[in-house]
């Protein structure tokens, strides 16, 4: 295993501007979906971002965004127009959606669960590592059950819990072996609730079935067809194609629900579709693909190149939702 080479923050973020609006498509996964548009600027007003950590997509198209620098969780429609905000005392880290719209958010030893409307439900966990405990928890999914899937990062392990917060299972431990984790982890359900793992220290991507069954694993460090840098996370398409956040490299790989290579996008930069330290990604219900574009302060929002598209105005925006 060859060192691990460290994400540092490299240029200042920039401003990205909504620029277009697109009907929904789903991209084809051996074709690299076309940069459709973007939003936000670094800052602290609705919109705008600070150390963005987590996107997820709400089963009614909306979009979350949890900041680190921040605080808080912005809620979007699949356009990026502003929908609500709400702040969150501690550490935020990644989050994820239920099928019933419930948030979960990742904040320092412990899981919240909100409504979709940022009202606080409950929560668990805390320090340790005993069942139900974290030592710091990473990245989150929630099954179609339910289930939720919480990588304990520096406990080198992926717990599971009921959606009422009952432990149920853990499996892994701290290392580079089948089945271990190096560190900080994505977590994404697959094809038949497979547990995706994204073990970003490894450089590889891993797989379990939803009971801890382990399946098997690939990747390796490098810039070439298949291999990573810091992969830290990934999200798949209802065809169990993986989109995988290759944060190192600044790019997204694709591979089939066999772990089969198909293409890939971006390279480092601030322009429509380059990427600078991405932290999170997610697919819509519109099959459109959203990057949480950290360092940049934006999203940006990948599809099909042949979609059809027009200007974005104030006016298309509320025809959308009539």
């Amino acid at each position: 295993m060859r060192p691990l080479r460290l994400i540092q923050p490299r240029v200042a973020p920039t401003i990205a501007t909504l620029f277009m609006l697109a009907l929904p498509a789903t991209a084809p996964a051996a074709t690299p979906p076309a940069f459709l548009f973007a939003w936000g600027s670094q800052g602290s007003a609705p919109r705008q971002f600070f150390f963005s950590h987590g996107i997820a997509a709400g089963p009614d198209g909306s979009i979350y965004v949890a900041e680190t620098g921040n605080s808080r969780v912005q809620r979007f429609a699949s356009e990026g127009a502003f929908l609500g905000i709400w702040s969150i005392t501690g550490s935020v880290g990644t989050l994820a959606v239920d099928a019933l719209g419930n948030v979960y958010v990742a904040v320092g030893h412990t899981i919240r669960k909100y409504t979709a409307a940022g009202t606080f439900l409950t929560s668990w966990g805390g320090q340790g590592s005993g069942n139900g405990q974290f030592q710091s928890v990473g990245g989150i999914a929630v099954d179609a059950l339910g289930f939720v899937y919480a990588d304990d990062w520096l406990g080198g392990r992926i717990q599971k819990f009921t959606s009422t917060r009952a432990f149920v299972s853990a499996w892994g431990a701290p290392g580079a072996g089948p089945g271990q984790l190096g560190g900080i982890c994505g977590v994404a359900l697959g094809r038949g609730d497979q547990v995706i793992v994204t073990d970003a220290v490894n450089n590889r991507v891993q797989r379990w079935t939803s009971a801890g069954v382990y399946i098997d694993a690939w990747g390796g460090f490098g810039a070439g067809d298949g291999q990573f840098s810091f992969p830290i996370a990934a999200a798949a398409n209802a065809a169990g194609d993986l989109y995988v956040l290759d944060a190192g490299n600044r790019r997204v790989q694709v591979f089939d629900a066999l772990g089969g290579y198909l293409t890939q996008w971006g390279s480092e930069g601030s322009q429509p579709g380059q990427l600078n330290n991405p932290a999170a990604i997610t697919i819509g219900q519109n099959g459109l693909i959203y990057v949480d574009d950290k360092d940049n302060s934006r999203i940006q929002v990948f599809g099909d190149p042949a979609i059809a598209t027009r200007p974005a105005t104030w006016g298309a925006l509320k025809r959308a939702y009539r």
